[in-house]
């Protein structure tokens, strides 16, 4: 905590700020990004979703218990954490997202003592104006929308900044203190378990260090602190030694990075990175993609600064500055390496910030006296200004403004396009039942979840529904898997397409399902598709029943039809004859 009074209320105004543009409408945000992928298998930790073949469905039903160590392309800490969430407060994004977010919240408070730290050290300055720059970096980094997106996302990314922020912390305090670097290696373990591009610590780290690494070799809290970093890793290294036993390659990140990916893998989404030449040239405009563009100005200028500060005093510049100068170029080498996509370009934010904050701090320094008010004011209204871009592109149901003054294009990274309101009505329509049919599953894993999951409903008194439930529509890849694909593999709800159950009426007679017991059809149709005149004749049995579903903008997203499925016995004509 800062020293001053003053200094804590503002600390603690800058935390509010950090929770309430990370924790407001936290549930809104459609099922459209990689953070589904997380979330999907988060829920009952199982490494089988639709992306590729995964080990787990390889070796089924002949599991090992390696299997559970990792994933077969990520690490597994992300999933544990985002399943124990999901176990406290329900199957829902939000709680998936709430780890991100409370991350993102003490990411802040870090980003403050790394601040105040580095204007502390090693020239001491007043306490006041150290602890300005970490109140400045703070604040900023609380606003800047591309860490407030990635916050809010059930994505990595927010923990990798957290695990670095905590990591360059505790290298920082392990300079005075060796007992930290047994702290700093568990975190680096840690780091390691949530996504490997947190490797990029160890060389941040090795800078700082620098000036007593030669003493710290010599010292027992170095070695246990290594021997803590690959203890607490060791599910990882277990689990790609067995898999390289099993099965003859590593998982998905290190198969690629050996040369042994299994065929299977070799179209998996994200590899296509281009060649080194195009991701240098998408880098600085990507980059101009992820903050506003005031905050980018501001960034532009205290490297510049930086670079000034070279020319004049470079051995003081980098002993001072060392720790932003040595992040920023180990974080874009390592976005150079494995692409600069707008969410791993969040890595740079809070390094962004930080620079920031020292470069205003020092520009207020100089300011003559009379003009000292003014310049706090200007940077109060530059941190507001950041959280109401924030606010206005990933809390506000519709933004306001014009491009690129008050619009973000991160917007377009969570849509809102009626999914979120999607899912609320099958969470209520769904809500206390269990499906009294399912269909039969082609791995042994997914009869264990479906048999759990209907047990633990009767178990909790909830009622059983004989529901079909039929999809039409250009249902992005990611909301089907949440929405539709969820249901049926962890929760056993029968869930068809509409030309499999065409498919199954042609072949079987139109009362097909409705023999099987099925008492209710569900047919949820996308609003942008032209309803067939087959289909027309289906909803229009007496008794079906219309829920028209809305995204924020009021426009009509879906579509669904409920159909009493005993009087439903019209057959809808195949698909070629649309």
């Amino acid at each position: 905590m800062p020293h001053s009074t003053v200094a804590r209320i503002l600390f603690l105004i800058i935390l509010a700020l950090a929770a309430i543009l990370r924790l407001a409408n936290l549930h809104q945000g459609d099922p459209l990004n990689d953070e589904v992928a997380y979330a999907f298998r988060a829920v009952a930790l199982i490494d089988s979703y639709a992306a590729e073949e995964t080990p787990l469905e390889k070796l089924d039903p002949n599991r090992p218990s390696w299997l559970s160590f990792s994933f077969h392309d990520h690490p597994p800490l992300v999933f544990w954490v985002q399943h124990a969430a999901i176990t406290l407060f329900g199957e829902t994004l939000w709680a998936a997202r709430l780890p991100s977010a409370l991350l993102g919240i003490i990411s802040v408070w870090l980003i403050f003592l790394i601040g105040r730290r580095i204007a502390t050290r090693p020239a001491p300055a007043p306490a006041k104006r150290a602890e300005r720059s970490g109140l400045i970096a703070a604040a900023l980094l609380a606003a800047t929308i591309h860490h407030v997106y990635i916050s809010r996302t059930a994505q990595q990314e927010a923990y990798v900044i957290f695990f670095l922020l905590l990591g360059i912390w505790f290298a920082l305090k392990s300079r005075e203190q060796p007992r930290y670097l047994i702290a700093l290696g568990v975190t680096a373990g840690l780091g390691f378990l949530a996504k490997y591009t947190t490797l990029v610590l160890f060389p941040i780290a090795a800078v700082l260090l620098t000036p007593v690494l030669r003493e710290h070799l010599r010292r027992r809290e170095f070695w246990i602190g290594a021997a803590a970093a690959v203890l607490v890793a060791s599910p990882v290294l277990i689990y790609n030694f067995q898999l390289w036993r099993t099965l003859g390659h590593f998982d998905l990140q290190f198969a690629y990075l050996f040369g042994n990916a299994p065929e299977s893998w070799q179209q998996s989404p994200g590899k296509d990175i281009g060649s080194l030449g195009h991701r240098i040239a998408v880098f600085l405009p990507r980059l101009g993609q992820t903050n506003s563009w005031l905050f980018l100005s501001f960034a532009v200028a205290a490297i510049a600064g930086f670079a000034a500060g070279l020319t004049r005093a470079p051995r003081d510049t980098f002993r001072r500055f060392g720790v932003i100068a040595a992040s920023l170029v180990a974080v874009t080498l390592l976005l150079l390496a494995i692409g600069p996509s707008i969410r791993f370009l969040a890595l740079l934010t809070p390094f962004l910030a930080l620079a920031i904050g020292i470069f205003l701090d020092r520009a207020l320094t100089r300011l003559p006296q009379r003009f000292a008010a003014a310049g706090i004011a200007a940077v109060v209204f530059f941190a507001a200004f950041e959280a109401a871009y924030s606010w206005n592109n990933e809390i506000a149901a519709v933004p306001v403004g014009s491009r690129p003054w008050f619009i973000s294009p991160l917007q377009y990274e969570t849509p809102r396009l009626g999914y979120t309101e999607l899912e609320a009505w099958f969470a209520h329509e769904f809500a206390n039942t269990y499906p009294v049919i399912t269909f039969e599953t082609t791995f042994a894993f997914t009869q264990e979840l479906q048999e759990r999951s209907i047990r633990r409903m009767r178990q909790a008194g909830a009622s059983s529904r004989a529901a079909l439930i039929v999809t039409y529509g250009d249902f992005t890849p990611h909301a089907e898997l949440w929405t539709f694909e969820r249901r049926r593999m962890h929760q056993g709800w029968p869930i068809l397409s509409l030309a499999d159950y065409q498919a199954a009426i042609a072949e079987q007679g139109p009362e097909f399902f409705a023999a099987a017991g099925f008492t209710e059809l569900h047919i949820v149709i996308s609003a942008t598709m032209v309803i067939p005149d087959a289909l027309k004749m289906l909803i229009a049995t007496p008794g079906t029943e219309e829920t028209a579903i809305q995204n924020p903008a009021g426009k009509t997203a879906f579509r669904i039809f409920t159909i009493p499925l005993t009087q439903a016995f019209r057959p809808i004509a195949s698909p070629v004859q649309w």
